[in-house]
């Protein structure tokens, strides 16, 4: 059996939330982003976060995940040094140790992956986004 390396056509999103596949259409995906230019929670469980202040320190709270979920943590201020926190719940872990990242220079980013409920594993550590356990 011949392997189908054509590429897949997508129309939308169903009211069900799959997405649906049709001939002749093509279409894309769009990531879900979510910008925090103050403290607060991360809504989003896949996707883009954007942590946009130059002179104020946000300090945000990221929930438990579910093995699969995606997430790129971004230091979006335009210049600045102000320490963004990122911190998860009691009993989960960025890698297996440590509960906060911090991003503390513009373009820093953690590229971070759901094992499981208890555990996120880090893809990339752009810059110097620095772990610890708080």
């Amino acid at each position: 059996m011949a392997l189908d390396t054509s590429p897949t056509v997508y129309t939308g999103v169903t009211s069900s939330g799959v997405i649906t596949a049709s001939a002749g259409v093509v279409g894309s995906v769009r990531e879900p982003v979510q910008t925090l230019t103050a403290s607060g929670a991360i809504t989003i469980t896949s996707g883009t976060v954007n942590l946009s202040h130059a002179s104020v320190i946000i300090a945000a709270t990221l929930p438990a995940p579910t093995a699969g979920d995606e997430l790129v943590i971004f230091d979006g201020s335009a210049s600045g040094t102000a320490a963004h926190t990122v911190t998860v719940p009691s009993g989960v872990t960025f890698d297996g140790t440590n509960n906060t990242a911090t991003l503390n220079a513009a373009g820093e980013c953690l590229h971070i992956r759901a094992l499981s409920a208890t555990r996120w594993a880090i893809v990339v550590n752009t810059g110097a986004v620095a772990l610890s356990s708080v």
